[in-house]
């Protein structure tokens, strides 16, 4: 028998420390992240959000459980509204800690210029989960919506600048840090753009340089794997007229005007420049538009207002993969892939132009595109803006791509064509989702749509509704980043949460769950002052799952207290850094308590924690004197507890006790092959976490007692339980272990019908492998005075004809039957007691029967009544079951009318047309509407077709 290796608490639970969202803050968002601290000896945690009203927590708006430390709540919040929270800590035992205090925070109004939109969800099993990220044009708003169209989150452009001026707000990407970055259009204010990085709760998490030439950052800002920022910035160059342009007058004497190209830049986090390249540098100027210079000159009547867009860049994108920047080239219709070390063109795709510098994709036929991408799969997705096709229509395309002797060979591999009027010629999105399905964007139309794969409409954002958006992005939700880390349990002291641990070796386990919607890796790192504990290490965990870290070290000393520190960092938010601290304490631990309750009757009982004095009446001082048995082949007469062992103890009414000594962590039993009679440790353990190296355990076989033996998948502290095993050998309860086998369900109740009594389910009609009728044994009957059923040889299933055994003191007993195999024509299934009282089980229903030691279930020819008759019903008085039977010679329709002593109608327990033979049907006392009735006299009547009697029944309570 092995003891703690760490003290584990279930009492004594600790008040909770609330974290966030905090008191008094104000939310620009409907999903609501709260957090709070471990409390001590809490396995689960109970949330309230409540409004802010004179009911608040007596009538809770949201309440849920929770085992970690934090909670995302994505509905039932409203805008313009405030509300409380508050937790509280629960244990294995199901016990629950004090609440915190109560904490408010107010949700702000929504946004004036923001409303919910029309959407049509056509396949609301296609659509990508998620909610979807836009911007309003031209106002400085980013937002989002839920599926449905109502909006979720926002921020608009109130925050401060460094310089001190004022920028409109534009989004670009969702970052997975949990932040997002975008554009800051300074035009208004005659400022170049910039870039920026922004929380979810509008505040300026980075800012890029705003001293940038000629309006600065326009379009497009990606985020670079190594945490750098790529921009599209404008640049002006002065070149001579073209010979093909013909001034208008007010140019005269003017030979060179000034062309507008694009730089990319790359910055890293301190604003300093790392990375560029120049449209200047790099494209041939004899690959120009002159309807368009010829255009703008028109329109520019004065010089100083001029300049040639030459090539109006709309995109960037960097691909890790192949080392590659995109560039989307809208004037030119052309997409040039650079390669990023060299800063050379790998090739141009598009249009061809004089140069002859476009080499690839020439017969793919797009034009002024937008929102250029590489897919997961390598392909190139775009949103083609179509504007040189006649008649005019936008698409979205993926294009693939095949090396043939060094040029890539193009090939459109999807292809979705837009309405003309719905089709947009200027900015818009196409974008791939997670699902398969892809998200189309339409600026001018301000219209959404999500296809799946072969094309067909799942989801639209339906076009022409205020508002009008450049792109939009679908992601799960505003947290990418969520994690919760599970120390060990500890003590909360004065001095702070602290453990106690013998001297020598010692693990301790820390869990890490990752609450985002993103996997992530995590670097963790355990130390304390003293060097007993050096280890860290990385981790990658999936979205919705956790992981136990095992951190090992050597205690060398007794009677000092040492500090640990545990650091978890997230790969991709390193900002959002978690630190642990508690105390070790290698003096000897402290007494704990463990409360027991137990029922009036026969209980099993066992002693999880090692204590001074184990006699029976010193642990349990309500017992009945001489009752506590314990199992070994036979009950046999015992005195004292020892950990591990199970035993019966009797108490003349339901009670709890209190048990004070060193809680053990881990026990080893020897069991016997057959029945054994256990018990655990001094916390919860899991049947499918108990080391079993022989696999001795029967599945399905673990048996605890509450007035009847109950199934069960968990030892409980201070509780014994029946457990059955193949062979002699040994097994391994421990705390906190990994569970090591699969979940399953025993259950027979969708293999056979069922006959429950008090509780205990049998099942009969069923044919069962020798594997599966291993699982179905019963537990040795407990002792005289308890109740028990079962079918003879201590089986909980049979096949045909099976013989009940009942143990019970009552005089009567309801059982509920459902009958899910039916049986060939004119048979039932009749249940026979020894004073040959017969009851059919027909279909499913509850009867009351009239005790007997004995029943037997058969299969019995029906015979078909002579007449209509109509039963006394049984029993009678009653309190509150009772059972009616009639007779039907042919089939009617029935009417069973239950009236009371003035003649006014109650409920009608039938009502229905039913074939001929002999029917039951039981009630429990209520009315139609499920309201218990009061002791009385009453009626009930069967009314047919062809026959109508009454009969008196009187209701005793």
């Amino acid at each position: 028998m092995k003891y703690f290796t760490f003290i584990l608490f279930s009492i004594s639970i600790a008040t909770a420390q609330l974290v966030k969202p905090a008191n008094g803050d104000s939310l620009n968002y409907l999903q609501v992240y709260f957090e709070w601290e471990q409390i001590s000896g809490a396995k689960s945690y109970q949330l309230q959000i409540a409004e802010n009203d004179s009911l608040g927590f007596q009538n809770p708006l949201i309440e849920q459980v929770d085992s970690t430390l934090l909670l995302i709540i994505e509905d039932g919040l409203e805008w313009d509204k405030t509300y409380q929270w508050r937790i509280r800590g629960i244990d294995d035992n199901d016990n629950h800690g004090p609440w915190s205090e109560n904490w408010s925070f107010y949700i702000l109004p929504l946004h004036p210029e923001l409303s919910s939109f029309n959407i049509v969800i056509y396949d609301s099993s296609e659509v990508q989960p998620g909610i979807t990220i836009m911007d309003l044009l031209g106002s400085g708003l980013i937002y989002a919506i839920n599926v449905h169209g109502d909006p979720v989150w926002f921020v608009d452009s109130n925050v401060e600048w460094d310089n001190g001026m004022d920028y409109k707000v534009q989004f670009t990407y969702f970052l997975k840090n949990g932040n997002f970055i975008g554009l800051a259009d300074g035009r208004e204010n005659n400022e170049p753009g910039r870039v920026f990085e922004m929380t979810i709760d509008n505040d300026l998490a980075w800012q890029g340089p705003g001293d940038l030439e000629g309006i600065g950052v326009h379009h497009d800002v990606f985020p670079m794997p190594n945490g750098n920022i790529i921009a599209l910035t404008s640049q002006d160059t002065l070149l001579p007229v073209p010979d093909e342009i013909e001034l208008p007058e007010t140019y005269s004497g003017i030979d060179a005007l000034p062309w507008q190209g694009d730089r990319i830049v790359e910055w890293n986090r301190d604003g300093v420049e790392v990375w560029s390249w120049s449209v200047f540098s790099h494209f041939n100027f004899i690959d120009w538009n002159p309807n368009l210079y010829q255009d703008l000159l028109y329109t520019h009547p004065i010089p100083a207002d001029f300049h040639y867009e030459w090539t109006h860049s709309n995109t960037v994108w960097y691909d890790p993969i192949d080392n590659a920047v995109y560039l989307s080239v809208r004037n030119m219709s052309r997409i040039t892939k650079i390669d990023y070390d060299t800063g050379n063109i790998v090739w141009n795709m598009g249009s061809e132009m004089p140069s002859g510098d476009v080499t690839v994709g020439t017969d793919l036929g797009f034009s002024w595109q937008h929102s250029v991408k590489i897919l997961d799969n390598q392909n190139l997705m775009m949103y083609d803006n179509g504007n040189e096709n006649d008649p005019f229509y936008s698409r979205g395309l993926e294009i693939s791509f095949t090396e043939t002797d060094s040029i890539s060979d193009t090939e459109i591999v999807w292809e979705y064509e837009l309405p003309e009027d719905i089709s947009s010629g200027l900015m818009s999105d196409c974008d791939r989702l997670s699902n398969g399905n892809s998200l189309l964007t339409s600026t001018t139309s301000n219209h959404i749509l999500e296809v799946s794969p072969d094309s067909v409409k799942v989801w639209e954002l339906l076009p022409f509704q205020e508002g009008s958006t450049f792109r939009s992005e679908r992601i799960p939700g505003l947290y990418p980043q969520a994690f919760s880390v599970i120390q060990p349990d500890f003590i909360d002291e004065e001095s702070g949460p602290t453990i106690y641990l013998p001297t020598g070796e010692a693990t301790l386990e820390y869990e890490i769950h990752n609450e985002g919607w993103m996997n992530e890796i995590y670097e963790y790192n355990l130390s304390d002052d003293l060097g007993w504990f050096s280890e860290s290490g990385t981790v990658e965990i999936s979205p919705g799952e956790y992981t136990i870290i095992p951190m090992s070290g050597f205690i060398s000393d007794i009677g000092i207290i040492d500090t640990l520190e545990f650091t978890v960092i997230p790969q991709h938010a390193p900002f959002r850094i978690k630190t642990y601290f508690l105390l070790l304490n290698t003096h000897l631990p402290p007494l704990e308590e463990i409360t027991i309750n137990y029922n009036t009757d026969w209980n099993l009982v066992g002693l999880p924690s090692e204590v001074e004095d184990p006699y029976y009446q010193t642990i349990f001082p309500t017992s009945v004197e001489n009752t506590l048995y314990s199992f070994d082949v036979t009950y046999n007469l015992d005195s004292t507890l020892v950990p591990g062992r199970g035993y019966w103890l009797k108490f003349e009414e339901e009670g709890s006790t209190i048990i004070t000594g060193n809680i053990i962590d881990e026990i080893t039993l020897t069991l016997d092959e057959g029945w054994n009679l256990v018990s655990g440790p001094g916390n919860i353990v899991s049947i499918y976490s108990v080391t079993d190296p022989d696999g001795i355990i029967i599945p399905g076989t673990l048996y605890g007692f509450e007035y009847n033996y109950i199934p069960s998948e968990e030892f409980i502290p201070g509780k014994s339980y029946w457990l059955n095993t193949f062979q002699a050998g040994e097994i391994t309860l421990t705390i906190g272990a990994v569970a090591k086998a699969s979940q399953n369900s025993y259950s027979l109740k969708s293999k056979g019908n069922t006959l429950t009594i008090n509780g205990i389910e049998l099942y009969f009609g069923i044919e069962l492998t020798d594997r599966e009728r291993m699982s179905c044994s019963l537990p040795p009957k407990p002792p005289v005075g308890a109740f028990d059923a079962r079918f003879t040889g201590d089986w909980k299933y049979c096949g045909e004809e099976c013989l009940i055994e009942i143990m019970n003191n009552a005089q009567n007993l309801t059982l509920f039957y459902d009958i899910v195999l039916p049986l060939e024509n004119k048979y039932n299934w009749v249940l026979l007691s020894e004073e040959n009282e017969e009851y059919i089980l027909d279909v499913s229903g509850k009867i009351t029967v009239n005790i007997s030691d004995r029943f037997t279930l058969v299969k019995k020819l029906i015979s078909v009544p002579k007449t209509f008759t109509l039963y006394q019903n049984y029993p009678n008085p009653f309190n509150p079951y009772t059972t009616f039977k009639y007779d039907l010679p042919i089939r009617s329709h029935v009417i069973l009318v239950i009236y009371d002593i003035i003649g006014e109608e109650i409920t009608r327990l039938v009502n229905t047309t039913q074939d001929a033979g002999s029917k039951t049907i039981g009630w429990n006392s209520t009315d139609r509407f499920g309201r218990p009735v009061s002791s009385s006299v009453y009626f009930y009547e069967l009314q047919t077709e062809y026959f109508n009697q009454r009969r008196k029944m009187i209701l005793l309570k």
